[in-house]
């Protein structure tokens, strides 16, 4: 069982995961997405584990995810539109101070305790187990420079490695998550052990 912070327990979680599945993919835009994705859910189906996707950012439009999270609760509205799966919630982090949750209507859960999580996969998998899932395995989501999934120029992922490195120092602060995340690719696979 994940032990939770007790910082992070102040408020209820807006919702709980179903208590028979323990195992959650969370998806992000890494240019190795799918064949992560793939490996994944070949590994959890050989173990005969359920589990559910949570999609970060619009990694919702190549995978279909349960449930989806970001920190960029603007692009929420549009990634809702596109998404493989338009019924499944979107949860993010608080919003800004100028604006409010009614601001967000296309937000159907608020993390507050998630903000600044470093990137919006990390957030992702935060959420998962303030859900109550058990472990996670981060597709898509090596935090290293090169393209989105779908090819398309990543400018924070290609030309911005500091902004890497700060994503990469969440991720090491967060040590009572380690045990519980595994990685398909990437510094995240190397940092936190593949499957």
């Amino acid at each position: 069982m994940v032990e939770i912070p007790p910082k992070l327990r102040k408020k209820p979680p807006p919702v709980i995961a179903d208590e028979d599945v323990t195992h959650c993919i969370v998806t992000g835009m890494g240019e190795p997405l799918m064949d992560d994705f793939m490996r994944a859910g070949n590994y959890l189906a050989k173990k005969g584990e359920v589990f559910d996707v949570i999609g970060a950012n619009r990694s919702c439009q190549l995978i279909r995810t349960d449930m989806n999270f970001s920190l960029d609760r603007d692009n929420i509205r549009y990634w809702k539109s596109v998404s493989l799966n338009r019924s499944g919630p979107w949860h993010s982090g608080q919003p800004a101070a100028t604006k409010s949750k009614k601001d967000y209507p296309w937000v159907h859960y608020w993390w507050p305790m998630v903000q600044g999580a470093g990137s919006s996969a990390w957030g992702a998998a935060k959420v998962a187990f303030l859900m109550g899932y058990e472990e996670v395995i981060l597709c898509g989501v090596p935090l290293e420079q090169g393209p989105y999934a779908d090819g398309i120029y990543a400018p924070t992922f290609q030309d911005d490695m500091i902004t890497i490195q700060s994503m990469r120092d969440r991720i090491e602060m967060d040590d009572w998550m380690h045990p519980h995340v595994l990685s398909m690719s990437g510094w995240t696979k190397w940092f936190l052990g593949a499957p």
